[in-house]
């Protein structure tokens, strides 16, 4: 709604109880639908459908077992037929339960882990311990909904509720919820660059992301260097002397600015179970520090001579030679326990920068440690209530995404009708805007006359070609040859007949190297003949 002077009214900032008693149902609408997904719902859907639809796999055997992934143990399962796995919907990092192959729906599970690795006859999982029993029987591996993620997306509710009055966010809070303004320290603030190559958009960003005292809006559009500017910041926080929890919605993405940060040899470490981590960021998981440790030693050392006890305790047949042994036992298992326990407090410490996904921030080995700096990447693509599990262990916030590209995935169609996908990231940039947010301007991904509609019709056309790629064409990749087919920057195929799926989705695919640029679901059908227009006069240009 326009005012008098012609700009656009803010909206209503939503307050806490507002968005507590909105969100709480909404995520017990996106839990069952998750769930009436999975096999571990349908009582009266059987095996063998489950294995049709690729939620499980049956009829599997136990062919090796390994130590590995920091104590971790690999089980590798191949089928009983010892032929290539059925079809599945199974993928690495997925979290799976091993059961008996004929057990029934609703029992039990031997243990439960996480896809290491896939192969087309063998499938492998980790698990924190080896399960005790029926490894030499006939086995199925069943995909399940991780409940888990609702659980601590519920007690980040709680908290928050809780919360406003006390604890590291409580000052954070109010400003998020508009009953407070964003404040600055001061304008403008100087930094000599680690990166020298940022460039005017960039360094804009990072200054005034410096400058915040509660939030700041990274507004990345595709190509423009959206964790370059991530990871400038957090090594100028941490030059600052910060303490800083960096996340993500996804694994991948924190591990993106996890091999970004090490060649700066920052004191990081990397939260997560080890199988969901790319090989060469193994070496900053906590795991693998605490093994480093000495502390670890100690404890290493206390288990063996558990083990050795353990060994005289099967031989012994004293009563009270028993008894004894069983005491010291304890009082080793619980020295054992304080040495892990200070370990990992020892690595935690003495980070200046933790990185983990949104829901791995609520890890219980960060309960005690607060931070200066919470930044969230992809978080135009999370759901808020999952960016409150690391918001409420910091004072100040940086938010990293763009949205105006799509929103979060979300199973319940209710749900998403009833706002559970309007994120953190749309709703301050809706109350605060410039106020607090910088965009990026410099796109480095794509030809200009493939960005030159997205940049008019969605960023005010302030995004620009860097000129390294204003002009770059097909043909210019080594040995991509100069056909009919390389040469224009942007081919039209007629989808009459098709609708806008099949459109879309020839515009997305023959944009050359524009792997990102994507449009909101929600704004699809709006604007969809504008873009057809615009990109035919495109096309005409180019062969003029």
């Amino acid at each position: 709604m326009a005012t008098g002077t012609g700009s656009k009214k803010k909206p209503s900032p939503l307050s806490l109880e507002q968005f507590i008693s909105i969100t709480a149902p909404l995520l017990d609408l996106e839990k069952e639908a998750e769930i009436s997904s999975s096999i571990a719902t349908g009582a009266s859907r059987n095996l063998d459908t489950a294995q049709k639809r690729g939620s499980t796999i049956l009829n599997l055997k136990c062919v090796d077992v390994q130590t590995g992934l920091m104590g971790k143990s690999l089980i590798e399962f191949q089928s009983t037929k010892g032929d290539v796995l059925p079809a599945h919907k199974f993928g690495t990092h997925d979290v799976v339960v091993l059961k008996l192959n004929k057990a029934d729906l609703g029992s039990p599970a031997l243990g439960q882990g996480v896809v290491y690795r896939l192969k087309d006859s063998s499938i492998t999982v980790a698990f924190d311990d080896i399960p005790e029993d029926g490894l030499n029987s006939p086995l199925r591996l069943e995909k399940v909904a991780n409940e888990v993620t609702y659980r601590r997306m519920k007690d980040a509710l709680i908290q928050l509720s809780k919360g406003v009055h006390k604890g590291p966010a409580s000052d954070l809070i109010p400003v998020l919820f508009g009953e407070r303004p964003p404040a600055v320290s001061k304008k403008d603030v100087s930094f000599t660059p680690f990166n020298k190559n940022l460039d005017h958009s960039q360094k804009e960003a990072v200054s005034k992301a410096l400058s915040s005292k509660n939030v700041f809006l990274l507004h990345g559009p595709p190509g423009t260097g959206k964790t370059t500017t991530v990871v400038e910041i957090i090594l100028q926080e941490v030059k600052r002397g910060s303490k800083i929890l960096a996340c993500a919605a996804s694994n991948i993405a924190v591990d993106n600015i996890v091999e970004r940060l090490v060649p700066h040899r920052v004191k990081l470490v990397r939260l997560g179970h080890p199988a969901r981590l790319l090989p060469q960021v193994l070496d900053s998981a906590l795991d693998a520090q605490v093994l480093r440790g000495d502390n670890s030693g100690l404890a290493n050392d206390i288990r063996k001579e558990m083990k050795a006890l353990n060994g005289k305790l099967l031989k012994t047949k004293d009563r009270n030679t028993r008894k004894d042994i069983q005491r010291e036992l304890r009082t080793l298992s619980k020295e054992e326990r304080k040495r892990q326990q200070l370990a990992v407090t020892d690595v935690l410490k003495s980070a200046d920068v933790i990185l983990t996904t949104l829901i791995g921030a609520f890890s219980k080995k960060l309960d005690s440690t607060s931070f200066d700096l919470v930044i969230i990447d992809e978080a135009a693509q999370a759901l808020e209530i999952a960016c409150w599990i690391p918001l409420l262990k910091g004072s100040r916030c940086v938010l990293a995404g763009d949205h105006l590209q799509l929103p979060p995935t979300i199973q319940s169609v209710e749900a998403e009708k009833k706002g559970l996908g309007r994120t953190l990231f749309e709703r301050l940039a809706e109350v605060y805007g410039d106020e607090i947010t910088s965009m990026l301007t410099v796109q480095y991904r794509m030809h200009e006359l493939i960005m030159d509609w997205s940049s008019k019709e969605l960023y005010n056309s302030k995004i620009k070609a860097h000129p390294s790629v204003t002009a770059h064409m097909l043909y210019d990749l080594e040995g991509v040859k100069r056909t009919t087919s390389t040469e224009p920057t942007l081919l039209l195929i007629d989808t009459a007949g098709d609708g806008y799926t099949g459109f879309f989705y020839l515009i997305k695919n023959l944009a050359y190297d524009q792997t990102d640029v994507t449009w909101k679901k929600r704004k699809m059908k709006k604007i969809a003949p504008l873009m057809k227009v615009k990109l035919r006069l495109l096309w005409l240009m180019q062969r003029d």
